[in-house]
């Protein structure tokens, strides 16, 4: 990484060096740990804990019913498979029904215990795997939503602006130091917050936050060379735009959007071109 483009680059784009950044770091990222794929088979054997003696012997009296009646293929055998398919199923359901008929019985009289057993038997926390189209088609109505919502806002705040008459308001001298020299960023600066944001991560990252932060001695060198994209820079331009029209005796409006659930899913290009227009 030390030695990428990354370290040369002297993109003044965001969207251009992102794309940089996701090409560099997947070129990294295939040749230290390519990805590989395979297969593995469920062999079911985690039923086993929660099955009682008679269903364990009725689905093995299962298995041999069945190899006996695929290898011989007679009639009495189909039908003797048949019967024991049913006995298992039944042994099973049963078996299990008790088996969570016992771990309520048991968290009984505490809610939260009762709480957690309810999660742990409906599987609650099992995580969704979606494909990319179900993706696109979630990061389109993300866009579409918060599109939509911003159009609706400067409607409202349009119309409330034509029916309201004009108010006088104090004049407040504005007092205290101008925003209008800042320090470049230190390497050290970039390093702690990498070390102090959440372990948190979305499906279209670049890459996983985790690793961002265990190698942040190798990026905070190449955040801390692209400047011109600080959100404190843009606090404090906000600040000051909000400063020097106190200053003009003029009225402050500031219309705050918490995008921070789905930022990462906006096209950042068209939200900005939104909220400019």
């Amino acid at each position: 990484m030390l030695q990428s483009r990354l370290y040369g680059s002297q993109q003044s784009d965001a969207d251009e060096y992102a794309d940089l950044f996701d090409a560099e770091v997947t070129r990294v990222l295939e040749i230290n740990a390519p990805l590989r794929t395979g297969r593995r088979r469920c062999s079911g054997q985690h039923d086993m804990c929660v099955l009682s003696a008679e269903a364990v012997e009725a689905k093995r009296h299962h298995r041999r019913a069945e190899r006996r009646y695929r290898r011989t293929g007679l009639p009495s055998d189909e039908r003797a498979f048949n019967a024991a398919c049913n006995a298992a199923r039944t042994s099973v359901m049963t078996s299990r029904t008790d088996h969570i008929r016992a771990q309520l019985q048991q968290a009984s009289g505490d809610v939260r215990a009762t709480w957690h057993t309810a999660q742990s038997l409906l599987h609650s926390r099992q995580k969704v795997i979606c494909d990319d189209s179900e993706f696109a088609d979630l990061v389109s109505k993300f866009s579409s939503f918060f599109v939509d919502k911003v159009r609706r806002i400067r409607d409202n705040i349009a119309s409330a602006l034509q029916q309201s008459s004009p108010r006088m308001f104090a004049a407040r001298p504005h007092t205290g130091p101008e925003l209008s020299d800042f320090q470049p960023v230190a390497i050290d600066e970039v390093r702690k917050l990498l070390a102090s944001i959440p372990r948190k991560t979305s499906p279209l990252d670049v890459m996983p936050v985790t690793l961002l932060k265990d190698c942040a001695e190798a990026f905070a060198p190449v955040i801390t060379t692209h400047q011109g994209h600080s959100t404190e820079t843009a606090l404090l331009d906000v600040l000051d735009s909000v400063y020097t029209a106190a200053d003009s005796k003029e009225v402050i409006l500031l219309t705050g959007l918490d995008l921070s659930a789905a930022f990462d899913t906006v096209c950042h290009s068209t939200l900005i071109k939104r909220l400019h227009t």
